[in-house]
């Protein structure tokens, strides 16, 4: 198979399929969760394989405790981080709108199709909060390596530090 064809297919499926979540009882938090659920075959057909997922649960935080001063979006990532000469490939993503004065930790839970992922390869768990203009706000400064063999993973808190510049 030819693995561009497997990749642009993974990232096809990801953009197309998303999955919302309803609010807190205090309307305070809003998240949608995007899982891929197709596999690509070794001719190339896509067929639907819900049979090798992850779900990765756990808690965002800032390393120096600070409020959220302002409405943001916090997102986590779980991406392919094999090659180093080309972007990441996204395996599956989450978003949460944060509001003014809402405190962190956030607990987080993403679900993500790995059928069509390489098992031997790097992956890594990402989060960040980005301002509603899109600005770079929060972001982790450690690799969070992740076991996509895993069917449940409990991963703990991801601290994210203030973005420079």
């Amino acid at each position: 198979m030819n693995r561009t064809l497997a990749v642009t297919a993974v990232i096809a499926a990801i953009n197309v399929i998303t999955a919302g979540c309803g609010s807190s009882d205090d309307g305070a938090l809003t998240t949608s969760n995007t899982m891929a659920q197709t596999d690509v075959e070794a001719n190339g057909a896509e067929t639907d394989d819900a049979s090798a997922s992850i779900r990765i649960t756990g808690e965002v935080a800032y390393a120096d405790g600070s409020e959220q001063t302002a409405e943001s979006t916090l997102t986590v990532t779980l991406a392919d981080t094999s090659l180093h000469d080309v972007a990441y490939v996204v395996i599956g993503e989450m978003t949460i709108d944060l509001v003014a004065g809402g405190q962190l930790p956030v607990a987080f839970e993403l679900d993500a199709d790995t059928s069509g992922v390489e098992e031997q390869g790097m992956f890594s768990l990402f989060a960040s909060v980005n301002a509603p203009n899109g600005d770079l706000l929060w972001t982790n400064d450690t690799d969070y390596a992740i076991d996509i063999t895993q069917t449940d993973v409990d991963f703990g808190t991801l601290t994210l530090v203030a973005a420079v510049g």
